[in-house]
C-alpha cells in the first residue's frame, strides 16, 4: 500500500513506461490484490518487448495463470530466453518449467530442470519456493517446509514463501506456527493477501474445521 501510495505521481499502473515500468506495476497490482490486473499488464509488457528476457518470464507466468500450466507447457516448452540473460533470469526461466511440469506431475522431468536451476543460482529465494512446491506435489510435507524456510532464510519478507509455509503448517495441524508466522510477516509487509490469510489462521485457532476444510487453500498467491 505505502509502495502504491509512493508511485502515485507516475500516474496510473496501466500508464508505467517501458519494460520495466510494466513489471512493476503488475507485480504491484498483484500485491494489492488486483491479480487480474497483474496478469493484464504483465501480458502486455511480452507482447511490447517480446525479445526481453524479463518480459519473456512474466508473460509466461501469465500464461499459466490464464490458461493454465498444460497450455502454458505447450506453448513455452520450446522457448529459450535470449543470450542477454543473466544466471538470475536463466535459473528462474529454468525453475518456472520445472514448475510447470511438477503441475502436471512428471515429477522426474520437474526435479532434472529445478536442480539445473539450483546449481546454476543456489541462493535464489523463488527457486527453493518451487522445490518446495514440486515436494508438496510428491506428498513431502516436511521437505516442503524445508525447503520453504530456505527461501524465507534468503529472503525473510519473501511474501510467497510465508504463505506456502503457513499453508503447510496449517495443513500439519500447527495453528499456533502458522498464526504467529503470519503476524510476524504482517508487522513488516503490507499484503492485503497476508492480511487475508492471516484472519483464515486465526479462525483455525479456535475453530474445530473438518481435515477437508482445513485443508482448503486461503487466497491466492503468486509466486513474486
Amino acid at each position: 500500500v505505502s509502495a502504491f501510495r509512493a508511485a502515485e505521481p507516475l500516474g496510473k499502473l496501466g500508464k508505467w513506461p517501458g519494460v520495466r515500468g510494466r513489471l512493476i506495476a503488475g507485480r504491484l497490482a498483484y500485491q494489492l490484490g488486483r491479480a487480474g490486473w497483474g496478469t493484464t499488464l504483465h501480458q502486455l509488457a511480452f507482447r511490447e518487448y517480446p525479445n526481453e528476457p524479463s518480459a519473456i518470464y512474466y508473460g509466461a507466468l501469465a500464461a499459466r495463470s490464464r490458461r493454465g500450466p498444460l497450455r502454458a507447457w505447450l506453448e513455452f516448452r520450446h522457448v529459450d530466453l535470449p543470450s542477454t540473460r543473466t544466471d538470475e533470469q536463466q535459473a528462474d526461466w529454468l525453475a518456472y518449467k520445472g514448475s510447470l511440469l511438477a503441475s502436471l506431475r512428471d515429477f522426474d522431468r520437474a526435479q532434472e530442470f529445478l536442480s539445473q536451476s539450483l546449481a546454476l543460482y543456489p541462493r535464489s529465494a523463488w527457486n527453493h519456493l518451487v522445490q518446495a512446491d514440486l515436494c508438496r506435489h510428491r506428498d513431502q510435507r516436511d521437505e516442503a517446509i524445508v525447503n520453504c524456510r530456505k527461501a524465507l532464510e534468503l529472503h525473510a519478507s519473501y511474501r510467497p514463501a510465508i504463505q506456502t509455509l503457513a499453508e503447510l503448517l496449517l495443513e500439519a495441524n500447527r495453528d499456533e506456527e502458522a498464526y504467529a508466522l503470519l503476524k510476524n510477516a504482517l508487522a513488516s509487509t503490507e499484503s492485503p493477501l497476508l492480511i487475508a490469510q492471516t484472519s483464515t489462521a486465526s479462525a483455525q485457532r479456535f475453530t474445530n474445521w473438518p481435515q477437508d476444510a482445513r485443508s482448503s487453500r486461503p487466497p491466492r498467491r503468486m509466486m513474486f
